[in-house]
């Protein structure tokens, strides 16, 4: 049963508004629940004064395209991409955790360093997802030459599990793209971007993409900015031209051959980087021993260290949203739905269940009297012997008529005539009236059954090994409680 819509909350589609993650300079998004399935989800809208620019809603539809066919844990999936009153929206799979950008600040702030191990994790996982990005290939078995063209720490999110996984393909670029490229412009981020992306936006390849993952492993193993300048022109000098320093004098315990290894990725000439994230990866774990359960951990725990507070009071908001559609349907929603079949052909009348038919309470009365005066016109036979047959005949009739005096006496609640006494006067044998009796007793049942919006509130009744419940409301999955991601 899909649950009831809140009218008081915004919708897109089928999802509804639980609260607001976070707002940039494109969009906003929000946490938000599937109503079909009560999945989680985040749904990040267009700010409503970028619907009229056809070049950000084409990279807004452009993303689906690219994302979802991408498939890889450390890829944020998007669900769907549609419009509706308010503008254009996009549905993405919630993740519990929170930017690796954030948790970056809180260690710079707190003067603490991550593991080497959890910096090559992060970067690592950063790649796989980059990986598969770039080896995505078209229905002819070609590559797409897909382009991240913003990877930096607030793309790349943490999960309470320690998993990094990368989003927000938005300014992505194809070699074979669905529509034609934008302008020259420069998008994304300019302290983690390559310089060739800088100079000519539009010719790069996914050896950008490498850059700046070298710039985000730099800045966590260091625990400071690398290129950041006070102003756009500040940065995109130092980006240029600055020289990169070294990591073995900020931190001791960086090998030479790590520092190495970044350097190389930094490397402002695309030829002398790695050449594809999957060389970068082996390169990361020949020089770094990385333990996943550790380093995992270590990175889960940095999240809840950091987002603890805030992640409690969205799951919170969560379950506030959902808690009203956890609750068991009204009975008024249900009075209307027809009791199953099974239950109407086996459930007696409440009426019949009250009372229960009489004759076979009288059965034994009835034979009793009968046995006794049988007893009696034998008797009676006997002794006047058998040339008169009629006299004995009379009074067996009469008696048998006046055997039903005595079972009134008692204490029997006196009960309609059966319907066997409408036949033409006979003598009845007592046993056979009972029986009849008893089988005519259920034979109309529609007359006293009591209508299904009655017996509704307390569910029919039912023969042994068999309980009729009421329907309830999907509750979400305890995998489906997905909270907490200030997605970007």
């Amino acid at each position: 049963m899909a649950a009831a819509p809140d009218q008081s909350r915004r919708r897109w589609g089928r999802y509804e508004e639980i609260c607001e993650i976070a707002s940039g300079g494109m969009a906003t998004v929000h946490l938000a629940r599937n109503l079909d399935t009560q999945r989680l989800a985040a749904v990040k809208s267009l700010h409503p004064h970028l619907m009229a620019d056809d070049d950000v809603v084409q990279n807004f539809i452009d993303e689906n395209h690219i994302v979802s066919r991408i498939c890889h844990p450390n890829v944020v999936p998007v669900l769907e991409v549609a419009q509706n009153d308010a503008g254009y929206y996009q549905a993405m799979e919630y993740v519990d955790g929170a930017p690796l950008g954030k948790l970056l600040v809180f260690c710079i702030r707190g003067g603490s360093w991550l593991s080497i191990e959890a910096c090559a994790r992060v970067a690592i996982d950063t790649l796989e997802g980059l990986d598969a990005a770039h080896q995505l290939k078209n229905n002819a078995g070609e590559l797409t030459g897909v382009v991240h063209r913003d990877v930096g720490p607030a793309n790349i999110l943490v999960d309470v599990f320690g998993m990094a996984r990368v989003i927000d393909f938005g300014v992505a670029t194809m070699a074979v793209r669905y529509t034609a490229p934008g302008s020259d412009n420069i998008k994304g981020r300019l302290a983690y971007m390559a310089p060739e992306q800088a100079k000519t936006p539009k010719d790069v390849d996914r050896r950008a993409d490498l850059f700046s993952v070298g710039v985000v492993l730099w800045e966590l193993l260091a625990a400071r900015r690398l290129f950041k300048g006070k102003s756009e022109h500040e940065t995109l000098q130092n980006l240029l031209s600055q020289e990169i320093p070294s990591l073995g004098l900020i931190r001791e315990d960086v090998e030479p051959e790590l520092e190495a290894l970044v350097a190389r990725a930094l490397d402002r000439d695309p030829e002398q980087r790695f050449q594809t994230a999957r060389e970068f990866i082996e390169a990361l774990n020949e020089a770094v021993a990385v333990e996943s359960v550790d380093t995992r951990k270590e990175l889960g725990q940095l999240v809840v260290d950091a987002f603890g507070e805030e992640l409690a009071e969205r799951r919170q908001s969560a379950l506030q949203a959902t808690q009203a559609e956890a609750q068991v349907p009204a009975w008024t929603e249900l009075s209307s739905i027809a009791p199953p079949a099974m239950v109407a052909s086996i459930a007696p009348p409440r009426a019949q269940l009250s009372s229960p038919p009489p004759p076979r309470k009288n059965r034994w009365p009835w034979l009793l009297a009968a046995l006794l005066f049988g007893g009696l016109g034998f008797t009676l036979w006997r002794t006047q012997g058998v040339d008169a047959p009629a006299q004995a005949k009379e009074p067996s009739v009469s008696l048998v008529m006046a055997s039903a005096t005595p079972a009134a006496e008692v204490g029997q609640t006196p009960e309609p005539a059966p319907p066997v006494e409408s036949k033409p006067p006979v003598t009845p044998d007592p046993a056979a009236v009972s029986e009849a009796a008893a089988a005519a007793e259920p034979a109309a049942p529609a007359e006293t059954a009591a209508p299904a919006e009655t017996a509704a509130p307390k569910g029919p009744a039912v023969a042994p090994g068999y309980r009729w419940t009421p329907p309830k409301a999907k509750r979400p999955a305890p995998s489906d409680v997905d909270l907490t991601n200030p997605y970007r």
